[in-house]
């Protein structure tokens, strides 16, 4: 059995995986919240919703978060009030009349689909132009992080709508082959029977050495597309 320390490495690496995604978000998306608890639920919002995601347009983030008897199992019964109380925190306000326009920025309103027989939390996120210098907190995932992390379909999102230039996507290659390096780095130590310390666990746990080498590969394969058909400017 997990210990409690084991339990809450896992509960904050799934967080972190699913900020990455909100992040990434540059249009209206659902998110899965089976099996959060309020721990996870806070590093949640604070990482993925407590600062503004960049995008050109407003968006509605939909959280699945209950529902009837076949899907009840996988929610807490109190998620929907729980993750009400995380948003809160955040500086979010419940509006039943929200909709994704930019004047609801920051709001968020519960819904019970009968249709579906599920119960969602529909957020709508504060959001800053692409092109907005500055504007990360402690709070907020840091680029690296959102590449590293974020899984492919998601990666794939974010390098299409956030990063278009050759100079951008080769930053973020250069991220991903620092990271695999590191995780390599701390491999090594792992088999010289090296402990580790908090941090580096933590590394270890939340990176996928497939999925930053499948990152890595569509990322190279982009960029000799971009040099092919002479998408550089001058500079570049």
């Amino acid at each position: 059995l997990c210990s409690g320390r084991e339990r809450r490495r896992m509960s904050e690496d799934k967080a972190k995986k699913l900020a990455a995604e909100i992040q990434a978000s540059s249009s209206s998306e659902t998110f899965d919240l089976a099996g959060y608890g309020p721990e996870g639920l806070a590093q949640l919002v604070k990482a993925g919703l407590g600062t503004p995601i960049r995008s050109a347009e407003m968006m509605r983030l939909t959280f699945v978060c209950g529902g009837g008897k076949k899907v009840r199992q996988k929610y807490a019964d109190n998620l929907p009030s729980l993750f009400g109380d995380a948003l809160k925190s955040s500086g979010f306000v419940e509006d039943r009349g929200a909709a994704a326009s930019l004047d609801c920025q920051g709001r968020y309103k519960f819904q019970h689909d009968t249709d579906k027989d599920l119960k969602f939390v529909h957020v709508f996120p504060r959001i800053a132009p692409p092109d907005t210098p500055g504007g990360e907190g402690d709070a907020a995932l840091s680029p690296a992080d959102l590449v590293i992390f974020a899984d492919l379909p998601a990666f794939r999102t974010m390098v299409a709508k956030k990063t278009p230039s050759f100079s951008q996507r080769r930053r973020a290659l250069d991220v991903l082959k620092a990271a695999k390096a590191r995780l390599a780095a701390i491999e090594a130590k792992l088999a010289e029977l090296q402990p580790l310390s908090e941090e580096e666990q933590s590394y270890y746990d939340s990176s996928d050495a497939d999925g930053l080498q499948a990152k890595q590969d569509f990322l190279q394969a982009l960029l000799e597309e971009m040099i092919a058909a002479g998408q550089l400017t001058k500079p570049e």
